[in-house]
C-alpha cells in the first residue's frame, strides 16, 4: 500500500527541457518500422544472453520526460544495479533543488527525499507519479536500458539493415535506440542514447558512463 507522500517532493524535478545538455535535448529521427526488419541477426541471441548476464553494474546520465502536464529534466547521479535490485540517485540539473534516491526490486520501491521523508509502495511506476509527477516505466527500465526487452510482456524488436536493434516496443511503450558504444570490454555496445514512448509521454536517457560491479 502507498503512504500519502506530500507533493513537497516535485520541485526538484520542475525545470525546463531545454537544459539538458545538447546530446540529450537535441531532436532526433527516430526510425520508423517500416525502414527496419524484424529478422533478427544471426548473432542475436547470443548478444541477448551477453547482456542479460550483465546485471551487476553502475551508470551516470541525463534523463528528460515530456508529458502533457509538464517537461522535467534530472541529472542521474548513480545508477547501481545488483542483479534485480537497484538504487538510483536523482538530482535536478539547475538550481540545485534537492535529489531523490529510489531503492527497488520487482514489484516493490521505496522513495527518500532530499529532506529525508520516505515512502515505500508494492506499486513502483504510481508511487513515481504521485511524488514526482513522472510516468516512469521504472520496472522494465533496467533491461531497456541495455538493449534487451523485459522477461514479461509481448516484445517486438526491429534492426537495421546493419544488424542493430532500433525499436523494441512492449507492454504499449516504444523504446527507440538512437547511439550506442562499446562502453565495457567484452560486451556487445550497450545504448547511449533511448527514447521510450507511451502515448504523450516520452522519456529520453542519455547515459554519459556506465561501469561493471563485481557480481559475488
Amino acid at each position: 500500500m502507498t503512504n500519502a507522500p506530500s507533493r513537497s517532493g516535485r520541485a526538484w524535478l520542475a525545470l525546463p527541457l531545454l537544459v539538458l545538455l545538447a546530446g540529450c535535448a537535441s531532436q532526433v529521427q527516430l526510425p520508423q518500422e517500416g525502414r527496419l526488419s524484424t529478422a533478427k541477426p544471426a548473432d542475436w541471441s547470443v548478444k541477448q544472453q551477453q547482456l542479460a548476464s550483465f546485471d551487476h553494474w553502475e551508470l551516470q546520465g541525463k534523463v528528460a520526460v515530456s508529458q502533457p502536464e509538464h517537461n522535467d529534466t534530472g541529472v542521474i547521479n548513480a545508477w547501481r544495479q545488483t542483479g534485480d535490485t537497484y538504487h538510483l540517485q536523482l538530482s535536478s540539473s539547475f538550481l540545485g533543488m534537492g535529489s531523490t534516491t529510489l531503492n527497488g526490486a520487482p514489484g516493490f520501491i521505496t522513495l527518500t527525499t532530499s529532506n529525508g521523508k520516505r515512502f515505500s509502495s508494492n506499486q513502483p511506476e504510481e508511487l513515481l507519479l504521485q511524488e514526482t509527477g513522472w510516468r516512469l516505466p521504472v520496472s522494465q527500465l533496467s533491461y531497456w536500458i541495455r538493449g534487451i526487452p523485459a522477461p514479461d510482456g509481448s516484445p517486438k524488436l526491429y534492426f537495421s539493415p546493419q544488424g542493430q536493434l532500433r525499436l523494441l516496443t512492449q507492454d504499449g511503450w516504444r523504446i527507440h535506440y538512437q547511439r550506442e558504444r562499446t562502453w565495457i570490454t567484452g560486451l556487445p555496445p550497450l545504448p547511449a542514447l533511448l527514447t521510450a514512448e507511451k502515448g504523450q509521454v516520452r522519456v529520453r536517457v542519455a547515459v554519459t558512463a556506465w561501469h561493471p560491479l563485481n557480481n559475488p
